[in-house]
């Protein structure tokens, strides 16, 4: 549902590795997925499908990086112990944060996600002893009513000497007071803020798409093509060799009426022969390879086949274990 998720792609490539392991994957199949991975690496080299972010979490990391600059040793504390707090707990120590603490009322709670993202638990009771360390706070309680206020927050900001103090609430209702906006170097972001990047950004990725989709367009043409192409390759070798047959008997005969010939005029007839075949074979592949539709590929090759009396084995059918 969300256009560039890049674990989408990281999906298939784990299913196809496991089934080229079984050695289920061959030949068409194996050359689609392969052809479809490079494409992938393209589409997200030459479009921006998967330049912004289009989720909570990652909106508040790429926030958090606008005021910092870059997260590198940044102390970050979650308050609650949920799923969205964990989200972006990695986000931020994926993009440089190497400080966790969680605070929660439960301190079991906090102690397990604690383990999980390497960090400290803390007791909810103590949370004003050690909030005023952070660089970043990630709100995301189920309290019915606010647990910071304003007045609070001037509190933590003492003594800071205008280090920014980043707060991200995520909280439904929400766990800040929006009067913690006033409050000079604090920058506070909630639900509302966040999902307006996720909205906006997303709609860069839709219009990054439509170029996608003209990559897309193309490498799927052309990958047709070839795959056309690769299908009369035994129809082009026995025609070819016929031909060369055709030519030969044809030469043979023409030596015993009208021979003997000198050396340098047998090798001349002889690449004569040769040039024609060549041609003749290489006019008629060029037509079989270029047509557009399958249909009639099928029909010129079965046309060529009874007019020059060809045996060729029958292609087996892509993505089947006859491959």
């Amino acid at each position: 549902m969300v256009v560039g998720e890049p674990q989408i792609l990281g999906q298939i490539k784990e299913a196809y590795a496991t089934a080229r392991a079984v050695g289920a994957v061959r030949m068409q199949l194996d050359q689609l997925l392969t052809r479809a991975f490079a494409v992938a690496k393209r589409v997200r080299t030459e479009t921006a499908v998967g330049s912004s972010s289009v989720s909570v979490a990652s909106v508040a990391v790429e926030l958090a990086e606008k005021i910092f600059g870059n997260l590198k040793g940044k102390s970050v504390y979650l308050v609650g112990a949920g799923k969205m707090s964990e989200l972006s707990a990695r986000g931020l120590v994926n993009h440089g944060a190497n400080s966790i603490c969680v605070i929660n009322r439960t301190l079991e709670h906090a102690i397990e996600l604690a383990t999980k993202l390497g960090g400290a638990a803390i007791p909810f009771e103590e949370r004003w002893q050690h909030m005023a360390e952070a660089d970043i706070i990630i709100s995301s309680t189920s309290c019915p009513h606010t647990i910071l206020s304003r007045e609070e927050a001037e509190i933590l900001v003492r003594g800071r000497k205008d280090q920014p103090l980043v707060i991200v609430d995520i909280a439904m209702p929400r766990d800040i007071d929006s009067a913690v906006r006033e409050v000079k170097g604090v920058f506070l972001y909630d639900l509302d803020d966040l999902e307006n990047v996720v909205d906006h950004n997303a709609g860069e990725r839709e219009a990054a798409a439509a170029d996608a989709q003209k990559i897309l367009q193309a490498e799927a043409q052309g990958f047709r093509r070839k795959l056309m192409a690769e299908r009369v390759v035994p129809t082009i070798v026995a025609l070819h060799q016929r031909l060369d047959e055709i030519c030969r008997q044809e030469l043979d005969s023409f030596r015993q009426e009208n021979g003997p010939f000198s050396k340098d005029q047998d090798e001349m007839l002889s690449v004569v022969m040769s040039r024609m075949t060549k041609r003749i074979a290489g006019s008629l592949a060029r037509e079989l390879k270029e047509l557009p539709e399958k249909v009639e590929q099928e029909e010129m090759t079965t046309a060529l086949q009874r007019l020059f009396h060809l045996q060729t084995p029958q292609p087996a059918l892509a993505g089947t274990r006859s491959q």
